[in-house]
């Protein structure tokens, strides 16, 4: 769950989860349509590590979402239903 108080690498990593998830794609499908590598992308979905513009704005890419909708707030449920049904 997201709260207010989150800073903004939380909201990246609550963000990133709910809309791969909600989108049906796995890490590994993730990172290959990312170009990034399956460990890198588990490090940021548990925020041990911090994305890059360019990894976000790749991240977004390859879920079919704006950059912005992964940092610019927590996500709204309904929001995040709309996206798990396309």
């Amino acid at each position: 769950m997201v709260s207010a108080s989150m800073n903004i690498v939380e909201i990246f990593v609550a963000n990133l989860r709910a809309v791969r998830r909600a989108r049906g794609v796995s890490q590994v499908d993730l990172a290959n349509s990312a170009g990034l590598s399956m460990r890198y992308v588990g490090l940021l979905e548990r925020g041990e590590k911090s994305p890059t513009l360019t990894t976000v704005a790749a991240i977004a890419d390859a879920l079919s979402v704006e950059p912005a909708e992964l940092i610019s707030g927590p996500i709204p449920l309904d929001r995040v239903v709309k996206l798990a049904s396309g």
